[in-house]
């Protein structure tokens, strides 16, 4: 166990253990939590090298874009060149996915000539993993050189005027469990990383979303589909009751989903460009007298069947990067 014995404390510092006490927060306990922060540096650059190591003794490889997939969504990067396939396992410090649609790997990628970093699985708070676990992916991304973070997701609609198919541009969001305090940012801040207090307006880039936005305009079988709207995360596995539909609608969110905003939040105090696309793969339930269940299997199977239009998207939004980068 890290930390130091009581008994060695300097005299000073034994006076500040008797006030910090008096706060709830002993001296030994302060020094060990700080320490939590700076073993973050070290995992960070553990992971770094051994993913770099995979590649780089073979082709350079110097990525600007990281995405994370979402459920049932791996055929997204069906065209990609792929370099190199990690299992998560295989990474220093990574957690694992055990969710089905999840594949568990990380890709070292190629297209149009751009070095990309794809997450094939994510991790959720349901699967038993902290927000900091779920979003420490972000962080080796940003260590990697990404400065452009694409993440797509499966959603719930809320919204009475969505279908399945339809692709959230997301511009927005309300993160339930990070208002009751479970947030990738709590505990001590390391600078190193980012902010202590950072600003969540405008996370979602705004010329990213308007690029979007633009080029579905521009596709007859895209224009009544591709929508902007707001995210609402919750924890799961649970998906929602009537009562909650109900409430997340009166907040006015567009869709709902049980991943995504750890990974925004992390990556904005990171400062990360951000673009996040929603594809609806079911229809909330808010009526107790429905017989219909969600469930997941629905989702990915949905997630297939709009797979082609987000793939559109996501190919012309890499080609619109390789210009800005």
């Amino acid at each position: 166990m890290k930390g130091y014995p009581y008994q060695l404390l300097t005299p000073f510092a034994t006076k500040m253990n008797f006030m910090l006490t008096a706060l709830g927060l002993s001296y030994v306990g302060y020094e060990m939590y700080n320490r939590k922060e700076l073993d973050i540096i070290d995992k960070i650059n553990e992971s770094k090298k051994y993913i770099f190591n995979q590649i780089h003794n073979k082709i350079l490889f110097i990525p600007k874009i990281g995405m994370i997939l979402g459920s049932g969504q791996n055929d997204i990067i069906k065209n990609f060149k792929i370099l190199k396939e990690i299992p998560y396992q295989d990474i220093p410090y990574f957690p694992v996915s055990t969710v089905k649609g999840h594949d568990g790997k990380l890709i070292l990628a190629s297209m149009n000539n751009i070095d990309i970093v794809i997450m094939q699985g994510r991790f959720h708070s349901y699967e038993g993993y902290d927000t900091k676990e779920v979003s420490y992916p972000v962080r080796v991304m940003k260590s990697l050189g990404i400065k452009t973070l694409i993440i797509t997701n499966s959603s719930g609609a809320v919204n009475k005027t969505l279908n399945t198919g339809n692709i959230i541009v997301v511009k927005d969001h309300l993160y339930l469990p990070g208002l009751v305090g479970f947030s990738p940012l709590e505990g001590p801040n390391n600078n190193y990383l980012g902010k202590r207090f950072i600003a969540l307006n405008n996370v979602y880039t705004k010329k990213y979303r308007k690029f979007i936005l633009d080029i579905a305009k521009q596709s007859p079988n895209l224009k009544s589909i591709v929508k902007e709207g707001i995210y609402c995360g919750v924890a799961g596995p649970c998906y929602e009751t009537p009562a909650e539909v109900k409430l997340i609608r009166s907040m006015n969110c567009d869709i709902v989903g049980m991943s995504t905003i750890p990974e925004v939040i992390v990556a904005a105090h990171s400062k990360m460009n951000v673009l996040v696309l929603g594809l609806v793969t079911n229809e909330c339930i808010d009526s107790d007298d429905s017989t219909q269940k969600p469930n997941h299997e629905e989702v990915c199977t949905n997630a297939q069947k709009g797979i082609q239009n987000l793939k559109y998207l996501i190919d012309n939004f890499i080609q619109f990067l390789g210009k800005t980068l």
